[in-house]
């Protein structure tokens, strides 16, 4: 019982409880893309520059607005000059670290979604990538979002650069 309490399929419901907010925070970016049943309020992207072996952190921060059928799947991607791209040098996920899929959302829940994306030795340095989020469906499928009148399937984040 001792180990099985350090698992995360264990702790599910304390990873949730630590992710559902009750109001909406403070945010670096706000963004207000509206899903199909939910919203990106925004997110906070903690760092413009990494080094190999450290972590980039963002935390995305969704409004829940209707029950969602889909499992949806949140792929951000860090991209360098002339496409170029490292291989596990992404935050491909599903929220919560898997602990609360999007077919489980409740409307009027404010929810916290961190990732940490390590900085992989493969990474040229004194180099900028270019971080953006992709809502899959079906792990393939772009889900678009509409923001400011206009549809689209990629939302940018910003730069991180690699030291």
């Amino acid at each position: 019982a001792f180990v099985s309490q350090g698992r995360a399929e264990n702790r599910r419901h304390e990873i949730v409880r630590e992710n559902l907010l009750s109001t909406v925070p403070t945010m670096q970016h706000r963004v207000d893309a509206r899903f199909p049943g939910f919203t990106l309020l925004g997110y906070d992207l903690a760092t413009e520059r990494a080094r190999h072996g450290e972590t980039i952190p963002i935390t995305f921060y969704y409004r829940v607005d209707a029950h969602i059928e889909d499992d949806l799947f949140f792929y951000v991607d860090l991209q360098g000059p002339g496409n170029l791209r490292i291989q596990d040098f992404h935050g491909q996920h599903y929220p919560l670290n898997g602990s609360y899929r999007t077919d489980e959302w409740q409307p009027g829940q404010i929810l916290r979604d961190p990732v940490q994306i390590v900085v992989r030795d493969a990474a040229p340095t004194n180099t900028s990538f270019e971080a953006t989020l992709t809502v899959l469906r079906d792990r393939r499928t772009p889900v678009p979002f509409t923001r400011n009148g206009m549809e689209e399937s990629t939302l940018r984040l910003g730069s991180v650069r690699v030291e």
